[in-house]
């Protein structure tokens, strides 16, 4: 089922870039959103570009996939983007998450010829992961990508089947690319998982900048941003 927002709610579009840009649904359209950018001089994509138009709900990050289909002009300011699949909800933010340095192992059973890719774990929660594996695997930043999560938790090989979230190209000096995964729920052996995510120093969960500056819009605009609690 896909979910839209509600004309005048604050969005951040990311691109297949890394780049994240705010902007603001004007209308909507049979299958298209209408949208106002906040800075029309940021925007670097172009006609048939991949977004994902992100907002935030009471129970995570709601994400859409669209693509451009017409760049704002003198005539017309708004971008116009075309709804390209269902929309899905990152709940990642419920859970505690801890900094987890390691090797991870992802394997995608809609690319056998490529094998086990390794890289190395950033963080770990008990619904997902952010990794950051070598950047020619760029199939594997493709939001929904089907992939199987290999690790190593206290001498247990954990198999751990998700999802791609997204991947973006960030600023690392060893020019890594950075993705996020989601693991399918129920997740297999979350004892296990969670025990080793208790043995780090959690990382205190904070609202990403992007939609930190998303939610101080809303309220200057007098809507509540209905950011979670948790």
């Amino acid at each position: 089922m896909t979910r839209l927002p509600e004309a005048g709610t604050a969005v951040v579009l990311r691109d297949q870039a890394g780049g994240a840009h705010q902007a603001r649904l004007v209308n909507v359209m049979e299958g298209h959103l209408g949208l106002l950018l906040d800075d029309p001089r940021g925007q670097v994509f172009d006609v048939s570009s991949r977004l994902l138009v992100t907002w935030p709900d009471k129970f995570g990050l709601v994400c859409l996939p669209c693509a451009s289909v017409r760049l704002p002009d003198h005539s017309d300011t708004r971008l116009i983007v075309q709804v390209t699949g269902d929309s899905w909800r990152e709940q990642r933010r419920q859970f505690q998450r801890a900094s987890v340095t390691g090797v991870v192992g992802l394997r995608s059973p809609e690319q056998p010829s490529v094998g086990l890719v390794n890289g190395m774990l950033i963080d770990l929660s008990e619904a997902g992961l952010r990794c950051a594996i070598d950047e020619r695997h760029t199939a594997l930043r493709e939001p929904k990508t089907l992939v199987t999560v290999v690790l190593d938790l206290d001498e247990n090989e954990l198999e751990l089947p998700g999802k791609v979230l997204y991947g973006r190209l960030v600023a690392r000096e060893d020019q890594k690319l950075e993705v996020v995964i989601l693991f399918d729920r129920p997740v297999v052996k979350v004892e296990l998982l969670r025990r080793h995510i208790e043995v780090f120093h959690p990382r205190e969960e904070v609202v990403d900048n992007d939609h930190a500056n998303v939610v101080n819009l809303s309220q200057r605009r007098g809507r509540r941003p209905g950011w979670p609690s948790a």
